[in-house]
């Protein structure tokens, strides 16, 4: 049997409506020794009727899991799935420019020293916004790391990134994270080499409002997933990391400090309600275990005063209309 040089993986959950167009941009690529593995995370819609019609094509690989495994777990089901040398993710709703896998192949190639390769992305549907990290090209790993950290992940959305299969030598997504479970894979593979960016638009990200990513950040899991991963990565140090050069302690507090926002907003929702108790007391708890109390207030008290600024202004504005 003849391996591919791509594994394009399509974890997909009740996405009929949005699926032919993810299949359909892999279909018209100009790069064609891939294989399309599509896993259905136990669907109820008529998702399997839809894939059904391209099975024709050997290249196109379908498998259901018998119940719903998460999130999380149907991405490494497709990582356990993959033949190709090289491995590209590519979301039920999202689709890609027609060179993606030609361009990201090339830069692998070209660089054996990379473990990943990302590219600019543009969101459609309820967004049109085109996400560019502010780097481009060759960019050593560890000094990557240390910006991401610092400042948010410049990779984006998993249908973004292309990486070695030999890079799953750390892992997959991880249990523990849904918002960040593959921010943090991807900071686990730049501790293994280096990274590409490539400073065009080929990864097409749609936005809307069913999406994971926006379900989590209504309720702060983002702020809470954020001070646990930088939290392990001060206690572990997994990613091997030089804390003299980069102040872990310094960032885990801010983390906390962000956390703290929870509370107004948990107040502001109705503390009577469990959920919103549950969400401000998961913040107090890390306020105090960080002893970043005086921070947090002020910073509390700054968003509150914000709030009630911009709802006197609204009101304000109300009044004068019906004037």
């Amino acid at each position: 049997m003849i391996r591919p040089k791509v594994s394009v993986l399509m974890p997909a959950f009740n996405a009929a409506l949005f699926i032919e167009d993810a299949i359909n941009s892999v279909l018209n690529q100009s790069f064609t020794d891939y294989e399309l593995i599509i896993v259905d995370n136990c669907s109820t819609d008529n998702s399997e009727e839809i894939i059904a019609k391209y099975l024709s094509d050997k290249r196109i690989k379908y498998y259901k899991n018998d119940t719903n495994i998460g999130v999380v777990g149907n991405f490494n089901k497709c990582f356990s799935y993959a033949q190709g040398d090289y491995l590209k993710i590519l979301c039920a709703d999202d689709k890609f420019h027609p060179q993606l896998l030609e361009k990201f192949v090339a830069a692998m190639d070209q660089h054996p020293n990379v473990a990943i390769v990302a590219s600019y992305t543009q969101e459609f549907g309820l967004s049109t916004q085109v996400l560019k990290a502010p780097i481009s090209h060759l960019i050593n790993g560890r000094q990557l790391t240390y910006e991401i950290l610092n400042n948010w992940n410049y990779f984006g959305h998993p249908s973004n990134v292309m990486f070695r299969k030999s890079g799953l030598q750390v892992g997959g997504f991880r249990k523990e994270y849904l918002w960040m479970s593959d921010w943090e894979m991807w900071l686990r593979i730049l501790s293994t080499g280096d990274a590409y960016f490539i400073p065009e638009v080929l990864s097409y990200t749609r936005f809307h409002e069913k999406q994971v990513t926006s379900v989590i950040v209504k309720n702060f899991s983002h702020y809470f997933e954020w001070y646990a991963l930088t939290k392990n990565i001060q206690q572990r140090n997994e990613l091997k990391l030089d804390f003299s050069v980069f102040d872990i302690n310094k960032l885990v507090k801010e983390k906390a400090i962000i956390c703290s926002l929870a509370i107004p907003w948990a107040l502001f929702r109705g503390i009577r309600s469990e959920k919103n108790r549950t969400i401000a007391w998961k913040a107090i708890k890390i306020v105090i275990k960080e002893r970043v109390i005086f921070d947090s207030l002020a910073l509390m008290g700054k968003r509150v005063l914000n709030r009630i600024t911009s709802n006197h202004q609204t009101n304000k504005e109300g009044k004068q209309a019906l004037v």
